[in-house]
């Protein structure tokens, strides 16, 4: 009796494990070499690119700047850093404006609250823009220069 339902459990356990996760990161590595951060990020952000702003919204067919982040970091990192901004405000670690690094996240006070988004390089970032749907930014605009509330890194 064991002997037949053994190949059948063995096929249960196999099937439970077949969901398939987007990843173009290895999670056991993820965030540790900001060049490959940089080029997940990269492929990434084409696949997003233009997606409108939604807010609540977490597909693409509409995105808010959490939602956008959460899903990221997900797919590409394996980490969950929590579903809205204050939830990720709140963790990972404290990292300085002149420190940023690929993948860190960036946080600034808007009109309505708070805004997040994922540091790239040189000064640039991706992020749910209100107006723009997804999109890249720079933090030398005054805008978003002058309203940086904080950054942190998972």
């Amino acid at each position: 009796m064991i002997r037949t339902l053994l190949p059948l459990l063995l096929a249960l356990l196999l099937s439970a494990c077949g969901q398939k996760q987007v990843s173009y990161y290895p999670a056991s590595t993820a965030l540790a070499d900001s060049g490959q951060v940089k080029q997940a990020l990269q492929r990434h952000y084409q696949q997003w690119r233009g997606v409108p702003y939604r807010i609540g919204g977490s597909s693409q067919s509409g995105v808010d700047c959490s939602a956008f982040t959460q899903l990221t970091y997900s797919q590409l990192f394996g980490v969950n850093p929590g579903r809205s901004t204050d939830d990720q405000l709140a963790r990972g670690r404290t990292v300085s404006r002149g420190a940023l690094r690929p993948g860190d996240l960036v946080f600034f006070r808007t009109g309505k609250g708070k805004h997040v988004g994922i540091y790239f390089d040189d000064g640039w970032f991706v992020h749910a823009s209100a107006s723009k749907g997804v999109t890249a930014s720079t933090l030398n605009r005054s805008y978003w220069d002058r309203n940086f509330i904080a950054a942190r890194r998972y």
